[in-house]
């Protein structure tokens, strides 16, 4: 818009100049000079506020955006920290759960285990408890992430230089030995950088 405004002003300047030249050699058309030279101020004026204007809007935009993008790459927890904990442990970090669900666990392995699944934040956070030792956390829609390395970063894993992936992908993450304590890391999203589920396994021997 402003370089409408601007080329505008340009072609009403030159006319101006031109019927200036003209008005002091015939003493004539004066007010047509004078109109063009009010209309290119004008135009000159209108694409100055303009352009202001979408300045203003940019610059109010960027700090949203920026807000945005902190809210996005935001620490969600350690992952780590829940490897293998007992009950009590598990008490301890977090505080005592909403609810205990028993039930017995039929495993691929073909083995059955007594399980107790401990439920926080109305069932989005459940520790799968197998042995007296949490081997298994499951998250429900929590956290953001816009690469491989936040994704994991967010959740305090640092990977280990050999780990394996076995699926990745924009919507799947499926990391085998990912890091000490963290046999599998299985991050489902919605594909455009929202974690849907994720599963951190610490003992995958009853899973397989």
């Amino acid at each position: 818009m402003l370089y409408l405004f601007m080329s505008l002003w340009i072609i009403f300047g030159v006319l101006f100049i031109g019927l200036l030249i003209y008005y002091l050699v015939k003493r004539k058309h004066g007010r047509l000079a004078l109109g063009s030279l009010c209309v290119s101020v004008a135009c000159l004026v209108a694409g100055i506020i303009v352009n202001s204007q979408n300045s203003q809007i940019v610059a109010a935009e960027q700090p949203e955006q920026q807000k945005l993008s902190k809210q996005e790459s935001k620490f969600v927890m350690d992952v780590t920290q829940f490897s293998l904990k007992t009950p009590s442990e598990l008490t301890k970090l977090i505080g005592e759960s909403e609810s205990v669900n028993e039930w017995e666990f039929s495993s691929p392995n073909g083995n059955k285990y007594k399980a107790k699944t401990y439920s926080y934040e109305n069932g989005n956070k459940e520790f799968l408890v197998i042995d007296n030792k949490v081997v298994r956390l499951t998250l429900n829609e929590t956290g953001f992430y816009t690469s491989t390395r936040e994704a994991l970063e967010i959740f305090g894993v640092k990977p280990n230089p050999e780990f394996i992936a076995k699926v990745d992908n924009d919507l799947t993450m499926r990391y085998l030995n990912i890091s000490e304590g963290v046999d599998e890391f299985w991050l489902i999203s919605d594909g455009k950088g929202k974690v849907t589920t994720l599963k951190v396994t610490y003992d995958k021997s009853y899973f397989e």
